[in-house]
């Protein structure tokens, strides 16, 4: 059973690698785009002296729209924003434990969010953006792919976390300098 579950999380792995890393492309090409939309909007301004309106929406949306494709990325190579120092402080069995709650509230509050972003998309259907004839649900639809994809992350985690022991064995005595870094 342990190696059906080990077997899945690979699938599962590989599955949130491609995920996560097209994501962080086409995030990239958003990045390049509303550099682009925000530099023609800054010379119609001041040098043509003609404002685009369609520019700083559209540069709003694909702000949104990079963090959300980053975030199960970032999320999966550890590079969110945390706070060290408690965890760094805790022992090894309780620092192991935190880990593993942490990530079930993860992946709840993905779950719930997902949930609730699929009903936003839901209501976007029926409003257009006010400067592009675009319907808003398409811009929402990078919420759901975020929260699903952050709970896709969060499943491979904790089996990776409950699959390995919880006090990691590095051998030798007790005593020993393999022990005590083990510890710290």
């Amino acid at each position: 059973m342990m190696s059906f579950i080990i077997q899945l999380n690979t699938v599962l792995g590989v599955l949130n690698f491609h995920i996560a890393r097209s994501a962080k492309y086409l995030a990239g090409f958003l990045l390049a785009l509303m550099v682009v939309m925000i530099l023609a909007q800054v010379v119609f301004r001041y040098v043509l002296n003609d404002s685009l309106t369609w520019t700083e929406e559209l540069s709003k949306f694909a702000m949104v729209w990079i963090a959300c494709l980053v975030s199960p990325w970032a999320y999966r190579e550890h590079l969110n924003v945390s706070i060290e120092m408690f965890h760094d402080a805790l022992p090894v069995l309780p620092k192991r434990i935190a880990e593993i709650i942490i990530t079930i509230l993860i992946m709840l509050i993905s779950a719930i969010f997902f949930v609730q972003s699929i009903s936003f998309v839901a209501g976007g259907m029926t409003i257009t953006a006010a400067s592009v004839q675009v319907k808003l649900w398409f811009f929402y639809l990078c919420m759901p792919f975020a929260f699903g994809s952050l709970f896709l992350v969060g499943v491979e985690r904790i089996i990776q976390q409950l699959s390995s022991p919880l006090i990691p064995h590095h051998g030798g005595t007790p005593n020993s300098a393999d022990s005590k870094q083990g510890a710290q």
